[in-house]
């Protein structure tokens, strides 16, 4: 919101620098933010018009803020993240992925166009560390962005909200180790607790700006 209240629009979900759904291949919405989280010296010292991984970005990408972890959540302050052209590097790990489209790609989203309600509209929410044991590949969210194949959520699919191990490595799935749900924050700020019960309809609705549906949810 305060990053509103400046800008007059939300963070794009993803900056995109170089080939597109890549990893590395640009800054996402957490970077945007990192003035408003006390983190004005880490946000000064970005190139924006620059790759994540490339020159003097590549050595930021190891800030672990704290802010970025769930309390229940396993993950370790930071991954290795393998690159379709083969490189490697290590990024801080993180909880937390935004939701399109109130964050999409370069995206602009006012809040006068959420027409459907802050309130009841999803923004925010959680991706549990995993760790595919067999191929050694890891996935997880980061305040860097498009780093990671979980940075934000395309909101078209049948939710997947089960506290147990996915069976899907670095796909962009909400997942927790809370029991029975994941925490979403909504745009109005608000979070709640969603089960991984909930109507199927309700839920894909929350997820629209400006669909016009009617929903009613007991938190």
């Amino acid at each position: 919101h305060n990053y509103h209240s400046t800008h007059n629009v939300l963070p794009p979900g993803s900056l995109t620098v170089g080939p597109a759904f890549r990893p590395f291949s640009g800054w996402g919405w957490g970077a945007m933010l990192l003035p408003y989280l006390d983190q004005a010296v880490l946000y000064n010292q970005i190139d924006f018009s620059a790759n994540t991984a490339v020159g003097p970005n590549r050595d930021l990408l190891t800030n672990v803020l704290p802010i970025w972890f769930c309390p229940s959540d396993i993950s370790p302050p930071s991954v290795t993240i393998h690159s379709f052209d083969g490189d490697v590097v290590q990024v801080a790990a993180g909880n937390f992925m935004g939701i399109e489209p109130m964050l999409d790609e370069l995206s602009r989203t006012k809040f006068s166009s959420v027409t459907d309600g802050l309130s009841q509209t999803f923004m925010l929410t959680e991706h549990r560390y995993e760790l595919d044991e067999l191929s050694g590949i890891e996935a997880t969210s980061s305040w860097v962005g498009r780093i990671t194949f979980v940075d934000h959520f395309v909101f078209d699919s049948v939710p997947h909200l089960a506290a147990t191990p996915l069976t899907k490595i670095n796909k962009s799935t909400i997942s927790s180790l809370h029991p029975g749900g994941a925490q979403f924050a909504f745009g109005d700020g608000s979070v709640h607790l969603i089960s991984e019960f909930i109507d199927e309809d309700v839920y894909k609705a929350l997820g629209t700006i400006s669909g016009g549906e009617t929903v009613s949810v007991d938190f």
